[in-house]
């Protein structure tokens, strides 16, 4: 699910329905949109912390469903990743004709960073940390 500000109080029913549906978990990106783009529902950083207090409480109502771990969470708190994401930082990326870029998308806002693998931060630390979850990613 991509959060917006349209859809974030949302979020309680997806984790429902997945639940009931037998489904792992939820996992969540934040609309961050892009350096040379513009949309109206892109999570402005004033819209943020009300989002992220409603990441808090579906995690608290729903620990094992819904799969953001507090760390993750505290990532897309503070949005500026700008040279601190493991993912844009550390991995190669390419496009489909094999041009190198720094992330998933050519044009990935890091200063605005709403991406779920950014969140994972250093993958092998989550892993370790956070074994129940990770292993409902994977599985």
């Amino acid at each position: 699910m991509t959060i917006t500000m349209d859809n974030y109080k949302e979020l309680e029913d997806v984790v429902k329905i997945a639940r009931e549906n037998g489904f792992r978990g939820v996992v969540c990106n934040i609309c961050a949109g892009g350096t040379n783009a513009t949309s109206p529902i892109v999570v402005k950083r004033q819209e943020r912390e009300i989002i992220i207090k409603e990441l808090e409480r579906v995690k608290s109502l729903y620990p094992k469903d819904f799969l953001l771990v507090k760390s993750m969470i505290n990532w897309y708190r503070y949005p500026d990743h700008r040279g601190s994401c493991f993912w844009g930082d550390e991995c190669l990326h390419f496009d489909v004709s094999w041009n190198m870029r720094r992330c998933f998308g050519s044009n990935a806002d890091c200063s605005n960073c709403g991406c779920l693998a950014g969140s994972f931060q250093n993958i092998l630390k989550i892993m370790l940390k956070h074994p129940v979850e990770m292993v409902k990613f994977v599985v």
